[in-house]
């Protein structure tokens, strides 16, 4: 996944601070079904980009995330969920850790 793909993705997310307020924990069949979408290589964990493509896809899904923000905010905000959904510290995000994970 190339640089200029992730921040041309975080270009276009809305403001997360906001959605991230108000987005419910993601459920076990939404998880289930868009974990391998996001898990690009396989590994059975999203790692930093992984994780903030589905950040932002789960965000722009959000209808009270409807603000735009700059993308070194978005970026800020992204590893710092990333940061608290990978709860052991691997550098990976897996489909239990999402589960878990509130926005």
């Amino acid at each position: 996944m190339s640089r200029a793909f992730l921040a041309a993705a975080l270009l276009i997310v809305p403001d997360m601070a906001h959605a991230q307020q108000s987005a419910p924990a993601p459920s076990v069949d939404a998880v289930d079904s868009d974990f391998g979408r996001y898990d690009v290589n396989g590994s059975g964990g999203l790692d930093r980009q992984e994780f903030t493509l589905w950040l932002a896809d789960r965000t722009r899904k959000d209808p009270a995330g409807q603000r735009g923000a700059p993308a070194e905010q978005l970026s800020d905000r992204a590893a710092d969920a990333f940061t608290q959904a990978d709860s052991d510290g691997d550098g990976s995000v897996t489909k239990d850790e999402l589960l878990r994970f509130q926005p």
